[in-house]
């Protein structure tokens, strides 16, 4: 089933991206400014956000999908700028039918509401 860029919700600035994920903590982290645009699909947001490093594309919800509305956008030439494409964590072999990265690597993003509990040594720590 292909998305259809046509039949996404665009989004219009921080509080409308970080709305449509529902919060999100990564969301939080990488809209820093009003000047933050996106689409919203049935399981998927992605945002563009231009900050020190450049204009960067970002995306939470399914991988796959995610891979697929940003292939549209590119052909519609809506990423000529973007320098940094942030992923949800997908295999390349499932990457490749929509996109084609110079570079690919995977890393997580971790996150806590609640302070860990103390580690045996830590006050010796020192930055």
């Amino acid at each position: 089933m292909a998305i259809v860029l046509e039949e996404a919700n665009r989004l219009v600035g921080r509080a409308a991206v970080l709305a449509a994920a529902g919060d999100h903590p990564y969301v939080r982290m990488n809209t820093d400014r009003e000047a933050v645009t996106g689409y919203q699909t049935e399981r998927t947001v992605v945002w563009f956000n231009h900050g020190p490093s450049g204009a960067t594309a970002c995306a939470v919800g399914d991988a796959r999908r995610s891979a697929r509305l940003f292939a549209e956008l590119a052909a519609s030439d809506h990423l000529a700028d973007v320098r940094w494409l942030h992923l949800p964590r997908v295999d390349g072999q499932a990457l490749a039918p929509h996109l084609r990265p110079t570079r690919q690597d995977d890393w997580d993003f971790l996150w806590t509401r609640t302070p860990s509990p103390p580690v045996p040594g830590e006050e010796r720590v020192v930055p």
